[in-house]
C-alpha cells in the first residue's frame, strides 16, 4: 500500500488537488498512516483492519472528531483511486467503518467589531489595512495575498486567484469568486494604501519588496505580529479571543466613524458580504499559534 501512495495517489493529489489540499494529504499520510498501513496488501485489507487502525490514531493522538473523519475518508479515497487505475479489486474496505469516540472540533469564532477597531488602531501599515480588508470582507487568507489591484474599482473586490506558499490557484469555490463590496473605512483605507504603492494600477495589492504577494506572517517589519494567529498580541492590547459577532446594538459601530445616517447602509454591505461568501462566523478569525 505505502508503494502505491508514494508512486502513484501522492502525484496524483499534487496534479489535481490545491496546493494546501496535497500538502495535508501528506501530512496526513506521513503523521498518521504510512507507519501504521504502508506494508499492507490492499487486496488483504479487511474493513476491521481499518477499524483498529483508525481507533489506534484515535487512542494516541488528541484528535477531533472532524480531524479523524478528514482521515478515514482519504483512507477511502486512496482504495477508491486503486480501484480506478486497476491496482486493487473488490470492495472499498474503509466502507463500513465508524469514526471512533473524540473530542469536538473547536469552535471557529470572530472579534467583534468593537476588537477589530482597536486591533487597527495599533496596528502599523500595511499590516492595519490587510487586517481591515479580512475583517470587512471575509476573504481568506490565501485570497486576501491574491487580490489584485485591477480587480479593485473602489466599490468592490473581485477574487480572481489563492496565493498560498508562492503557488497561484483558483479561489476555493465558484461562491468565492462573487463581487465583495467595499464598505467606505475600508475604501479609504485601501485608497491611502495604493497611494503608498505609487498609485499601482496592477499587480498584487499587497506586495513585497520584489513586488511578490507578501507574506502575511511579515507584514508588520520589525515587530512580532502574526496576520490573525497571534492571540498574546491580541491580549496584550485588551482584545479577548472567541467572541462571535452579534448585531448593530452591541459591536460600537459608532466608534468607527459610522453615523447614524449611514449605520444601516453599510452594516446591510457588510452582511452581503459575509453571507454571499457563506463565511459569517470566520469572517476575522482568532486561529492557533
Amino acid at each position: 500500500m505505502g508503494e502505491f501512495v508514494d508512486r502513484v495517489y501522492l502525484p496524483y493529489v499534487t496534479q489535481q488537488k490545491r496546493a494546501s489540499t496535497s500538502k495535508d494529504y501528506r501530512n496526513k499520510w506521513g503523521q498518521y498512516l504510512k507507519a501504521r498501513c504502508s506494508s499492507w496488501w490492499m487486496r488483504e485489507v479487511r474493513t476491521c483492519d481499518v477499524q483498529h487502525m483508525l481507533e489506534d490514531i484515535a487512542i494516541e493522538h488528541d484528535l477531533s472528531r472532524t480531524s479523524l473523519r478528514h482521515i478515514k475518508a482519504q483512507l477511502s479515497g486512496i482504495f477508491n483511486h486503486a480501484k480506478q487505475q486497476g491496482y486493487f479489486d473488490g470492495l472499498n474496505p474503509v466502507q463500513g467503518t465508524a469514526v471512533p469516540k473524540a473530542r469536538p472540533g473547536k469552535e471557529t469564532y470572530a472579534y467583534s467589531l468593537e476588537e477589530v477597531t482597536r486591533i487597527l488602531a495599533v496596528l502599523p501599515e500595511p499590516a492595519a489595512t490587510i487586517v481591515a480588508t479580512a475583517a470587512f470582507t471575509g476573504l481568506r487568507r490565501g485570497e486576501l495575498r491574491g487580490l489584485l489591484w485591477e480587480n479593485y474599482n473602489g466599490q468592490e473586490l473581485r477574487v480572481t486567484q489563492s496565493v498560498w506558499n508562492g503557488t497561484v490557484d483558483e479561489p476555493k469555490t465558484a461562491k468565492s469568486k462573487a463581487p465583495v463590496p467595499v464598505i467606505s473605512q475600508l475604501k479609504a483605507m485601501l485608497d491611502a494604501h495604493r497611494i503608498i504603492m505609487a498609485n499601482s494600477q496592477r499587480g498584487p495589492m499587497f506586495a513585497n519588496t520584489e513586488g511578490k504577494p507578501a507574506c502575511l506572517n511579515n507584514v508588520a517589519t520589525g515587530s512580532s505580529f502574526q496576520f490573525c494567529t497571534d492571540v498574546r498580541y491580541a491580549a496584550k492590547i485588551g482584545v479577548s479571543t472567541g467572541k462571535l459577532i452579534t448585531n448593530s446594538s452591541s459591536t460600537g459601530l459608532g466608534s468607527f466613524g459610522m453615523d447614524g445616517t449611514r449605520l444601516g447602509e453599510d452594516w446591510q454591505r457588510i452582511f452581503i458580504a459575509w453571507e454571499s461568501r457563506t463565511r459569517l462566523s470566520k469572517r476575522f478569525c482568532a486561529m492557533p499559534t
